[in-house]
């Protein structure tokens, strides 16, 4: 299972509502790998790996947990 983060929406606003696919079916879908900074639709998420996920986007959000500046404010853990 591949954990998920769902948009707040305050980030839904700021992307004016741009609604990305998911990486595995291209469903549009609001929820996100937050390591990877992926979107993959919750479905996909029940039943691949995270090593399923081939593009990684997310060495920024890695480097701030790190440096403990990241912030999970406005992200709802979808699964």
């Amino acid at each position: 299972m591949i954990p998920v983060w769902k948009e707040s929406t305050r980030l839904q606003k700021e992307f004016r509502g741009l609604i990305e696919k998911c990486i595995f079916c291209d469903t549009p879908t609001r929820t996100w790998h937050e390591n990877t900074n992926n979107p993959v639709c919750v479905k996909c998420a029940k039943v691949k790996k995270v090593s399923d996920i081939k593009e990684d986007w997310g060495k920024l959000i890695r480097k701030q947990k790190r440096n403990g500046t990241f912030d999970r404010e406005d992200l709802v853990r979808a699964n």
